[in-house]
């Protein structure tokens, strides 16, 4: 948690163009992990004739082609999960809880698991400062 933490404070550091930098290079790895890893996602691309190349800023979003939790859905669990292989052993389906009326399942990696609680953690110590037990409301039933 230490490691996250620290490396979101890194990035919080940052000026506004180098958090720009930062979301495209990290945009551009990931859409390249997708096609060369994930099969749903080499299907999507290929059916919409779309390379990660195509993306060179954020300005080429719209380029990406769009997912929808329908068609994650009727998507196999084998078409979403990373290979096995030594970096991608410690990817874990999670399901949400289906408020809107279906579940959805999709696969997270230990590193995004631990870079969104080290956000929460940090956005929590930055609203609560150094007393965090004074500036929680706690609402508890008398039962």
């Amino acid at each position: 948690m230490l490691k996250a933490l620290n490396s979101f404070k890194k990035l919080q550091e940052q000026t506004p163009e180098e958090r720009v930098q930062h979301r495209e290079n990290t945009l551009k790895r990931l859409l390249h992990h997708a096609l060369n890893n994930i099969p749903f996602y080499s299907k999507l691309y290929d059916a919409a004739k779309f390379h990660p190349d195509q993306f060179r800023s954020m300005a080429d979003l719209t380029r990406v082609p769009k997912v929808t939790k329908t068609m994650l859905r009727n998507a196999t669990r084998s078409e979403l999960a990373p290979p096995e292989s030594p970096d991608n052993r410690h990817s874990h389906y999670l399901s949400t809880s289906g408020s809107t009326g279906e579940p959805v399942g999709l696969y997270k990696s230990d590193h995004a698991m631990w870079m969104f609680m080290a956000a929460a953690f940090y956005r929590y110590q930055q609203w609560c400062g150094d007393k965090p037990i004074q500036n929680v409301l706690y609402i508890l039933d008398d039962k």
